[in-house]
Formats: C-alpha cells, sequence, structure tokens
C-alpha cells in the first residue's frame, strides 16, 4: 500500500535526527533566499514608498508609538493588530534615537519590520512540516516546506508593511493549535483556541472564519459526540467573545459605538459586488477615489446622501451591506458572472496585484525572476492531494479550514494575490500527499492510479497557466515614477512618468507627476504650467490644486497659493493642504488665519505624526497655547 501517515489517533513523534537536519536546511534557504532578495530590493524606490494600506499602517503605527494608544479617534478602520506591531517598533526605535541622539526616523523601525516579517516567513517552513506531518507523514511535510522555502511569491510579500507574511505564520499556527485542542479534548483549550481566533481576527478580519470551519474540521476529523460537540463549542465561543469584546470596548472609547469588526466591512463588500464591477477584482465604485481612507469617506459621503441624513460608521457598513445584498437579489446574473470571475482569477496561476505587483519587483531582482514553483504546481499537486487524502484518512480535515477560509473570502470580496496567499501552504501539504502517495503506488506498480494523478495535476496546471491576467500597467508606472521622485531620483522619475502620460493622455495623475518633478526641482514656473493642464484635463483633482498653491508659494503668490491651498483642501480634503494652506496664511501675515488653520489641522491629522509636531509648534509661537 502507499504510505498514508501514522494511524488513526496517533500521535506520532513527529521530528527525528533526520528531519531535525533536513529542516535545519531548508530553514536556511528560506532565511537566504529572502534576504538576499531584501538585499537585490534595496536599490528599488518603491521600497521606499509606502501606499494606501502601507500607509495607513505606518500612520497608526506612528500614533501608537506617540502614546495615542486607541490609535485613531474613530471605529478602527482597517485590522489593527498589525498597527500595534508598528508602533512597538516604532516606540523602541525612537527610544534608541533619544539615547543615540540619532536624528528621529522610521526608516530603521520599517527594516526591521521586514527582517522580522522574513524571519517569520522563513519559520513558516518548520509549521508546514508540523501540518504536513501530523496530517500525513513526515516526508510530506519535508516536501510541502522544501517548496515554500523557494515559493518566490511569498519573498515579495515579506518587504510590504503589510500583514501578509503574518496572516500565513499565524494561520498556520492556530490551525495546529486547532489539532492539538482536538486531540487533547480539554475545555480549557478550546477557551484558549477561541481567544486565538479573536486575535487573528484582529490581524485579518477574514480569519474569524476559522473559528466555525474549525469546528466542522474537528467534528470530521475526530468524530466526537453531541455533548462534546455543544461542550467545545461553547468554550471556542466564550473565548472568541472575550476577545472580540476588547476591540469592541476601544471602538466605543474612541468613537462611541460597540462594533465588533472594522468599519470597511460593508464598503469592501459593496465595492467587490456592485453593477459597476463584475471583474472580481478590487474595484472602486464611480462615487469613490482609491485611496482607502478617502474611499472610506467617499462611501460614507455616498450614504449619507442616498438616505438624506447623518450616519454613524456602523449604520454606514451596515448600508453598503444591504445593498451588496440588494445587488445579489436583483441581479442575480451579474452577481453569479462576478462571482466567476472571482473563482478563475484565485484559480489562475496569474498574480493578480493590489497595491503592488509581484511583477514590480523582478525589474529589481535576479532571485524574483529565477524559475521557482508558482501557484499553478501548488494548485496542480494539492488538489489532487487534498481529495485523495480525503478518501485515505479523516486526519487530512485538519487543512480544509485555511482553504475554505480564503475561498470564502474571495467569493464573498475580491481575488487578488495577497489574498490567495496564506492558502498556498496548505496546497503544498496536500502536494506533498500527491507526491508521497503517487510515489508509493509508482513502487507498487499501481499504473492505472498513478496515471490518474499525474493526469489530474497535469490538467489543474493547465487551465491554472491558461487563465489570461491582466496587469493594473498604468497603476505600476504611476507608483514607480512616484518612488523615484520621492527618492530624489527626478530624471527617472520625470522620465516614467512622461512616457506614461504619453501613454494614457486622458490620466492627469502623470502630468501632475511631472508636476511634482518640477516642484522638487524648484523648477516653479514649470510646475505651474504642469499643474494648470492637468486641471484642464481633472478640474477638481485635489492634487493638482495643492501643487499648483505649492508652486505659486515657491514664487512668491501667496495670495494665488493660499486660494488653490483652500480649495484644494475643500475638494479633497487632505490635512497636508490644510498645513501648507496655514504656513500660507503665515508667510502672508495674517496670523488669526493661520492659527485657525493650524488648529482645524491638528484636529483632523493622526496623532504623533512630524506635521502635527510641527504644527503644535507654530500654533504655540503663534500665541495660541
Amino acid at each position: 500500500m502507499a504510505e498514508q501517515g501514522p494511524e488513526e489517533g496517533a500521535a506520532p513523534h513527529l521530528i527525528g535526527r533526520r528531519e531535525r537536519k533536513a529542516l535545519a536546511g531548508i530553514f536556511l534557504v528560506a532565511v537566504a533566499l529572502r534576504l538576499g532578495y531584501l538585499l537585490e530590493n534595496l536599490s528599488n524606490p518603491l521600497l521606499y514608498m509606502p501606499v494606501l494600506d502601507e500607509a495607513y499602517y505606518i500612520a497608526l503605527g506612528a500614533s501608537i508609538a506617540h502614546g495615542y494608544l486607541l490609535g485613531e479617534a474613530r471605529v478602527f478602520f482597517m485590522d489593527p493588530l498589525y498597527g500595534y506591531f508598528l508602533g512597538a517598533l516604532f516606540f523602541v526605535f525612537q527610544k534608541i534615537a533619544h539615547f543615540t541622539g540619532a536624528p528621529p526616523s522610521h526608516d530603521s523601525a520599517l527594516m526591521a519590520a521586514r527582517v522580522i516579517q522574513i524571519v517569520a516567513d522563513s519559520a513558516a517552513v518548520y509549521l508546514i512540516y508540523l501540518l504536513g506531518a501530523r496530517t500525513w507523514s513526515r516526508e510530506a511535510g519535508l516536501f510541502a516546506a522544501a517548496v515554500w522555502a523557494v515559493y518566490s511569491v511569498s519573498f515579495f510579500y515579506t518587504l510590504l508593511i503589510l500583514k501578509a507574511s503574518f496572516s500565513v505564520f499565524f494561520l498556520l499556527l492556530f490551525t495546529l493549535a486547532l489539532i492539538r485542542a482536538g486531540e487533547r479534548d480539554r475545555p480549557v483549550h478550546w477557551i484558549l483556541l477561541g481567544l486565538f481566533a479573536g486575535a487573528l481576527t484582529f490581524l485579518r478580519a477574514n480569519l474569524l472564519l476559522m473559528a466555525p470551519f474549525g469546528v466542522v474540521a474537528w467534528i470530521l476529523a475526530r468524530r466526537p459526540g453531541a455533548r462534546q460537540i455543544a461542550m467545545n463549542g461553547a468554550m471556542m465561543a466564550l473565548g472568541l467573545m472575550a476577545a472580540l469584546t476588547l476591540g469592541a470596548a476601544r471602538n466605543k472609547a474612541a468613537a462611541g459605538e460597540w462594533v465588533f469588526l472594522n468599519s470597511q466591512s460593508g464598503r469592501l463588500l459593496y465595492a467587490s459586488n456592485n453593477p459597476e464591477n463584475l471583474t472580481g477584482r478590487y474595484q472602486v465604485p464611480s462615487f469613490s477615489r482609491k485611496d482607502p481612507e478617502k474611499m472610506e469617506a467617499d462611501f460614507h459621503a455616498e450614504a449619507e446622501r442616498r438616505l438624506g441624513r447623518a450616519l454613524s460608521a456602523r449604520e454606514v457598513s451596515s448600508y453598503w451591506r444591504d445593498e451588496t445584498f440588494r445587488f445579489f437579489l436583483e441581479r442575480p446574473g451579474d452577481a453569479a458572472f462576478g462571482i466567476y470571475n472571482k473563482i478563475k482569477g484565485t484559480i489562475g496561476s496569474f498574480e493578480i496585484p493590489i497595491n503592488r505587483s509581484v511583477k514590480s519587483n523582478q525589474r529589481f531582482s535576479s532571485i524574483a525572476r529565477a524559475p521557482a514553483p508558482n501557484f499553478a504546481f501548488a494548485l496542480a499537486l494539492g488538489l489532487p492531494g487534498l481529495v485523495v487524502g480525503l478518501a485515505m484518512r479523516r486526519q487530512v480535515w485538519w487543512l480544509l479550514p485555511g482553504v475554505g477560509t480564503i475561498l470564502a473570502t474571495v467569493t464573498l470580496f475580491y481575488t487578488c494575490s495577497r489574498f490567495r496567499l496564506p492558502m498556498v501552504p496548505f496546497l503544498l501539504v496536500g502536494a506533498g500527499i500527491w507526491a508521497t502517495v503517487t510515489l508509493g503506488w509508482a513502487r507498487e506498480r499501481r499504473w492505472l492510479p498513478v496515471a490518474a494523478m499525474v493526469g489530474a495535476a497535469l490538467g489543474i496546471g493547465i487551465v491554472s497557466m491558461s487563465v489570461e491576467g491582466r496587469e493594473y500597467r498604468s497603476d505600476e508606472k504611476y507608483y514607480l515614477a512616484k518612488a523615484y521622485i520621492k527618492v530624489g531620483d527626478l530624471g527617472n522619475g520625470a522620465a516614467v512618468a512622461r512616457e506614461a502620460a504619453t501613454e494614457y493622455p486622458n490620466e492627469p495623475r502623470f502630468l501632475i507627476l511631472l508636476g511634482m518633478a518640477a516642484l522638487s526641482a524648484n523648477d516653479f514656473d514649470q510646475a505651474i504650467r504642469i499643474n494648470t493642464e492637468a486641471l484642464a484635463l481633472d478640474g477638481q483633482n485635489a492634487d493638482a490644486m495643492n501643487n499648483l498653491g505649492l508652486a505659486l508659494f515657491g514664487i512668491g503668490d501667496i495670495d494665488g497659493a493660499a486660494l488653490w491651498l483652500s480649495r484644494a483642501y475643500d475638494a479633497g480634503g487632505d490635512p497636508v493642504s490644510l498645513f501648507a494652506l496655514a504656513m500660507a496664511l503665515e508667510k502672508k501675515g495674517d496670523q488669526a488665519a493661520a492659527l485657525e488653520a493650524y488648529r482645524r489641522f491638528v484636529a483632523v491629522e493622526k496623532p504623533g505624526s512630524p506635521r502635527a509636531a510641527r504644527a503644535m509648534g507654530r500654533i504655540q509661537a503663534l500665541g495660541g497655547l
């Protein structure tokens, strides 16, 4: 018979001397490749320009590090745990800078965050091995761990200031804790597991699904009695609610609302499922801007406009949730087509980008360009491995909650590379099952089942590779040009922006980048000309207004600067425009108006930001304190 792993209910010794040596080697390879990838990307300007979700978490971490432990004065906009991780790092490096006399900077803390993520992503090989050994065999675990060590898609996410690497690590750890709780069958273990599930929810809200899916896997793997199911399920729910109540209490203290999860769930649900977006990908409606926090404000304003009254964060989320359900009921064909595209994108080998694409880093890294197992490999071997494994052994059910959670997430919301990544280790364990079973059958000369396994893998792989992917090329060029400008490489930044402006003539954002390059080079006349041209394309573009105001400030036209900066803030609500307006008013000599603008800025800026500290200093200097 093919190797099936330890007997049902057995508790084998999982790591022998051979496995220790093999895992040590696999871990060292994983660390070396990821550190090499980091070193190669030190020349990548995108590394030094956090965008969208990254920028949000950095600002949240800065507020926490400066003593505002609630993080922000509203219901948490995103899952907060990663922000507290960054806050702890910022606090430590602030203290180090204080004692050494070094200038304060987040750069060292962000690099430390990347190194920690590299270690966590590399250490995941041990967790993957344990998962494979517990559910099937040591050989299956080693196979899966070895593939993860060289799975270059995961390298990319270790460098982003995002929770992706931690989501993988802690999802694996939770699954192992679930298996332990299921085998020990003690109430305290299930309470602790519920607390763990709550903590996972604060890391990534969709991982809340691991709690019910985990209970189902336990029932299918262990076949407990009804009394055990009721008792352990209640204990897990108790722990989970205890953890979530802490988050709700924080939201009550910060915003006056008892909200157990973040405030963006309803908004994201509608953005992913509406008549304007049947792509299965992340795409905002026409009434909203792309930036996550601006998107939150736009969705809030649109909900209030439609209902004709002021709404709380919870009411806004509920409104968009109900609108999504209405879309499903009124346009089931469109909804089904959107779900089809989500599933197609999820099984496709192409890594669908969000924030940044995996492909964007390949130009800076030979490691990223090297041949390596991709998602098609994991799916092609993993899916038949899981199916055959379930037919042979109930323990394989423990692998399904992780897969089910990710599939449910992309079906409800949208598909992308980052959402899909945590599913890969579970597929790799399935691939390990495929490899050991197929090899075992080959040794026994059972060629028909071997042919079936190989044929299934080839068929699934071909389907996955055949799903066409589409890069957001304009977004990639925009962020690359902006990153070059941010790090001071104005020549490359302007070159990329100029090329993109020619390729996408109807997108004013590339003209705005050219204006930024001119502004950074103190070529104020050129900046004025370019931003005026951008406003001719989009008369309500707040960025163009802001940069035009800064350019006018540069040539000494303070009245013109104040006018355009005020318009920029009214159009976009970006506190940066308000801060620049305050500076212009102070330069003009209107101290009362400047003082009022500085106060308004402090009221809307995140606590702990450098600009907030500067604004407080100017308020004090102007006699406002």
